[in-house]
């Protein structure tokens, strides 16, 4: 628009003052030793107007004549860019099918490699280590971490997985552990996988929450865990003020769960503390429905319980169903009174929970009771079933 309105001016200009000039043009005179110029004013605007325009078109060109080495340096450069970005979309590709040898190969054959990308070489790394290059990868790695120093956290979690993957947990913590990387639940991973294969379950037990947040299990193995670590504490114990003290330690809502009671409660029992194990039982008893898990535990105490007995008793006439909870329930009934020199009432328990299912371990209960009755003969019955 500017220059429209300035071309406008210059017309308007020469409609106007054209005429003018043309009455009154005026001379322009120079004059040197053996010549002498003589023009109109109008003449020599016109000759300077066309000297300007042929000097202004002479410097452009040599200009640019000059600046033509620069101009094919970038084109040459614009070329060398387009190829390495082509030889990376092809590696890339190559890595995505799964087709290891050719992304290495491509690599190898890389046109600039000190201005390979980052991400190419981890991809490279990957490559190598998927065949078997274990060398290979661990020079790229080391060059990558050369090359690029905000790159140290992520070689160090690639390398962690790739010992990880070999079965090297403990290289895969080692790697790790100076990172101090808290919340990666890479980290917990392979933690978990460390502490296991070694059945360290105190420390797993310490990791639970953590391992429950990072979805690596769920609440059912974190329940297991805490039975596992409470049992390997309680097996040092001596008291039941110690065995007791150390379930308050536990997480509330894994504090009640059945199987670390049951292990409580067995423990107790070893310590010959009839009240304890007394309150335990009937407390279990109480809050619980008929779990096979409670009885079992039952039908191994050795102490005589009274009160348990009856409580069992009770729960046996209130279930109705011939199922393995019964089952459960006779054997347990079964031993309390065995404990008391009940045996004739645990003959007839015994039996009938072979009514439901024989196994091994009934006839070996029926066996022992008979010998206390000095029945040898059916003693020997079912100790020879056992067998």
């Amino acid at each position: 628009m500017i220059k429209i309105c300035i071309a406008l001016l210059v017309t308007c200009a020469a409609i106007f003052i054209g005429p003018y000039l043309a009455d009154s043009q005026g001379y322009i005179h120079i004059a040197t030793n053996d010549y002498i110029i003589e023009m109109s004013v109008v003449t020599g605007t016109v000759l300077t107007v066309i000297a300007f325009i042929i000097f202004y078109f002479a410097v452009n060109f040599v200009l640019s004549v000059m600046h033509l080495p620069h101009g094919a340096s970038l084109m040459l450069k614009r070329r060398a860019d387009k190829k390495q970005i082509t030889w990376q979309n092809n590696a890339f590709i190559a890595y995505e099918e799964g087709d290891f040898k050719r992304t290495l190969a491509l690599f190898n054959k890389a046109p600039k490699k000190d201005q390979i990308p980052t991400f190419t070489k981890f991809i490279a790394a990957d490559a190598a280590f998927e065949l078997g290059d274990y060398a290979k990868t661990t020079a790229i790695l080391d060059e990558i971490e050369k090359s690029d120093p905000h790159a140290k956290v992520a070689v160090a979690i690639v390398r962690a997985k790739m010992n990880f993957k070999l079965g090297n947990v403990e290289a895969a913590l080692e790697t790790l552990q100076p990172l101090k990387l808290k919340d990666s639940s890479f980290i917990s991973k392979i933690s978990y996988q460390s502490l296991k294969n070694e059945n360290d379950f105190e420390g797993l037990a310490e990791m639970a929450p953590r391992l429950i947040s990072d979805k690596i299990i769920d609440d059912h193995e974190a329940n297991n865990i805490y039975t596992a670590a409470f049992t390997q504490k309680l097996a040092s114990l001596t008291k039941t003020n110690e065995a007791l003290a150390l379930r308050k330690l536990l997480p509330k809502k894994v504090r009640y769960i059945l199987p670390i009671n049951t292990q409580l409660l067995l423990k107790i029992d070893e310590f010959k503390d009839t009240n304890a194990v007394n309150k335990l039982a009937c407390d279990l008893l109480s809050h619980n429905q008929d779990e096979p898990e409670l009885y079992k535990a039952i039908s191994n105490l050795q102490s005589a319980l009274p009160k348990v007995r009856e409580a069992v008793g009770k729960k046996l006439e209130m279930h109705a169903a011939d199922d393995e909870a019964k089952c459960s329930m006779l054997k347990a009934l079964a031993q309390l009174e065995s404990n008391e020199n009940l045996n004739e009432k645990a003959c007839e328990h015994l039996l009938a929970a072979m009514q439901i299912k024989e196994d091994k371990n009934i006839c070996y209960r029926l066996a022992l009771i008979y010998s206390k009755l000095r029945l040898f003969e059916k003693a020997s019955q079912y100790f020879m079933r056992c067998c």
